[in-house]
């Protein structure tokens, strides 16, 4: 389930409805949800391999009384949409539009786009018996089906946890994932960008085969500011990121630092990010420190962007490894969380 993890610290927010932990299962869909976001989840037909391998399809939603379903396909270690063609989405029953996704720089997950497209299909989704999810990746077109049996009672369940019955139609609105975007060709971004990680250990972009394939993640987290999430390298069970921010009114560039902790060192400050992921609907921005592959001790992080800046909102620290350690974050010791309103 470490995908899934991920997932949930993904697409989490501080909730202001009355979400509660658990889990629920009707049929082929499980929901769970934490403090801050519900999800509910299925896996590709066929299910899924050694270490997650497959696909998962992920319904969630933050807390909050006014936050949209969001509809994530996540693909481990098999072929992933190329990140240019649309989806289709074949419900029987319903005839509906292709529609765009985005990338999330975990390189797992492809979020469908908002909007009129998602505001037809998640009705289907709801309502239908099955679907199958047709993309391009570059091994060529690919189909996954889909069960849908279940996850409308996941959903009400999900509705009941956040205290919003009546609210199953509402999706996430197009805003923020019309305004991210993937940037493959290194050479096309800002030349402030490009000549500061050129000269940046073990983040140039000059031969990076792995930056290249996952891509630069622009987005604009408010009028003033854009946020860079730059890939810079992979190891066996952990990757690093930095991320960077460019004014739009006088464009200073700017990289960004963050607060992680371990009880052997204490508070430090880092721009290596690890095994990090930006949710732009959320504006939200998750790290999961694996201090060994099993991922059952390190740390785990998250921030939320305000006042053009990523403020921290909770972070969770596990030492002991093996025994009754848990490769489930969320359940790890919290070493700091922010004052509710912050």
């Amino acid at each position: 389930m470490r995908v899934i993890a991920l997932m949930v610290l993904l697409l989490a927010i501080a909730s202001s409805g009355k979400a509660a932990s658990g889990g629920k299962s009707v049929r082929d869909w499980t929901g769970s949800c934490t403090n801050s976001a519900c999800s509910a989840e299925t896996v590709g037909e066929g299910g899924l391999a050694s270490g997650g391998q497959g696909y998962r399809l992920v319904i969630s939603r933050n807390g909050g009384s006014s936050t949209g379903w969001m509809v994530t396909l996540v693909a481990h270690n098999v072929p992933k949409p190329d990140g240019v063609a649309p989806f289709r989405i074949d419900v029987p029953g319903f005839s509906l539009p292709e529609i765009g996704a985005a990338a999330f720089s975990d390189g797992d997950g492809f979020g469908l786009a908002g909007g009129e497209p998602l505001e037809k299909i998640f009705p289907a989704l709801r309502k239908g018996k099955e679907a199958t999810v047709h993309f391009t990746a570059k091994e060529g077109p690919q189909s996954v089906r889909f069960s849908l049996s279940g996850v409308s009672a996941v959903l009400l369940w999900i509705d009941e946890q956040q205290g919003r019955i009546g609210t199953s139609d509402q999706v996430a609105g197009a805003e923020a994932a019309a305004a991210t975007e993937t940037i493959t060709d290194l050479k096309s971004l800002p030349p402030a960008l490009y000549e500061l990680l050129r000269i940046t250990p073990d983040c140039s972009p000059q031969d990076n085969e792995y930056m290249e394939r996952i891509g630069v993640s622009r987005d604009k987290p408010d009028a003033e500011t854009e946020l860079y999430s730059v890939p810079c390298w992979t190891a066996a069970y952990n990757t690093i990121e930095r991320y960077f921010t460019i004014s739009t009114a006088d464009g200073t560039l700017t990289q960004l630092l963050f607060a992680e902790y371990s009880d052997f060192t204490g508070w430090q400050g880092t721009a290596e990010m690890i095994n990090s992921a930006y949710d732009p609907a959320a504006r939200q921005l998750s790290s999961f420190v694996k201090a060994r592959g099993l991922a059952d001790c390190g740390g785990s992080g998250l921030w939320r962007w305000g006042d053009r800046m990523f403020k921290m909102v909770e972070y969770r620290f596990q030492v002991e490894c093996g025994g009754e350690a848990t490769s489930d974050p969320e359940k790890w010791p919290v070493v700091y969380k922010a004052k509710e309103g912050n």
